[in-house]
């Protein structure tokens, strides 16, 4: 199979998609109403620690998909005349 990294790249699209779905959607309600206290001036005292996770995976998988898409295993591709 010459072309698997175009299925790495579709099955990281699609486990972050879902990962942002399950995992971010409850936390995104959360932070959106400490931001409508913060906003009215109000003090909040929440741990957001869980919020550090996302753009570390987010970063990581998105360098992946850039190796995947630049980096050819076979060599490089040759200019067609």
């Amino acid at each position: 199979m010459r072309h698997w990294w175009v299925l790495v790249k579709l099955a990281l699209n699609i486990l972050l998609t879902s990962l942002v779905v399950v995992l971010l959607g409850p936390a995104m309600s959360e932070a959106a109403e400490v931001g409508r206290q913060l906003a009215a001036g109000a003090t909040v005292d929440i741990d957001m620690s869980n919020l550090v996770f996302p753009p570390i995976v987010s970063g990581t998988s998105l360098v992946v998909a850039t190796v995947l898409a630049v980096y050819k295993p076979w060599g490089r591709v040759r200019a067609t005349r």
